[in-house]
This record gives structure tokens, sequence and C-alpha cells, in this order.
């Protein structure tokens, strides 16, 4: 029993280690990608939230991390990275001007569609791994398909908003420095 306690322990922080490294080669990606490292750092964050959020709730609830139960952040990420960047890549094109509403719902309206559906599928696919007696697979089945939902929560929810930050704060510095008004008086 202790060795497989301790070969379980080697698998968690290896899965750790492997989700950390993902993440921060998917980052330089996006960069590339994207040339734009705020926006590759938006488009992290909102992938990585729901499955920290996901862990922590495991800890909060005592769920223990195993083989099966840790390899859900890798899983997630890579599934999600692909749906996310359909969306961000859709959002990147939406200026802050007046018509600022309308060239979000278009691109939401693009994307959000397949995001939906690649979720929906994937979600009703793994979730039947829930009904397994075999706590490894349950495991592995209920959590990633829970996860891949807060992702596409996470994506609908989060992304735009993260998006509009990204361009408010580079807006200003592309129009030159903001010179106060003088009142006459």
């Amino acid at each position: 029993m202790y060795e497989f306690a301790r070969a379980e322990d080697e698998i968690a922080i290896g899965q750790i280690q492997g989700m950390i490294f993902a993440l921060v080669i998917i980052g330089v990606v996006l960069v590339l990608l994207f040339r734009d490292w705020r926006l590759a750092v938006a488009t992290i964050v909102t992938n990585s939230l729901p499955i920290l959020l996901s862990f922590g709730t495991m800890g909060i609830l005592n769920w223990p991390l195993d083989a099966g139960t840790v390899v859900v952040g890798n899983l997630a990420i890579g599934i999600a990275i692909d749906e996310t960047l359909h969306l961000t890549n859709g959002l990147r094109g939406v200026e802050l001007d007046d018509s600022f509403e309308r060239h979000l719902l278009e691109a939401l309206d693009v994307s959000v569609p397949p995001i939906l559906y690649t979720t929906i599928v994937i979600t009703n696919r793994i979730r039947f791994l829930g009904i397994s007696e075999f706590s490894f697979t349950r495991d592995l089945g209920l959590l990633t398909s829970g996860v891949m939902v807060l992702c596409l929560a996470a994506d609908l929810l989060l992304l735009p908003a993260m998006v509009l930050l990204v361009k408010s704060v580079r807006a200003p510095s592309m129009m030159g420095p903001v010179r106060p008004r003088r009142t006459s008086g």
C-alpha cells in the first residue's frame, strides 16, 4: 500500500508539473499567435480559473487526488484551450468604438455555437464514465464533465470581459496622452 500511495503521489506531482509546463507553452504559442501578451494572459487565466476552482473545491470537500482525478486538469486544459481560441480569435477583432456592442454580439454569434456544441458532446460522452463502479473511472468522468461545463461558463462570461479589459487598457496608449480640459472661470 505504501508503494501504491507513493506512486499515486508521483503521478499527481508529475501531472501538476505537466499542466504548468503546458500552460507556459500554450502561453508562448498564444503570444506568437495573437501578437499581444495581454490577450494571451487573458486566455490562459480564463482556462486556468475553472481548473483551479475545481481542485480547490476538491480540497475543501476532502476529495483525494489520485491518478484519475489529477489527470483532469491536463484533459480539460487541452480541450478548453481549443474552444477558447475560437472565441478569443473572434473577440480580438472587436474594437472599442460606438459599435462595440454590435461587434461583440457578432463575434459571439459566430463563435459560441461551435463551442457550445463541442462542450455538449464532449461533456455528455465523458459523463457516462460517471456510472462506472470503478472509482478511478467514475471520478475521472464526473470531474472532467464538470470542469468542461465550468470552462464553457468561463469562456462565455469571463473571456469577453477579460478581452474588453485588455482592449480598454491598451486603448488610451494608442490615442496618445490624455490632457485635462481647461475650465473657464
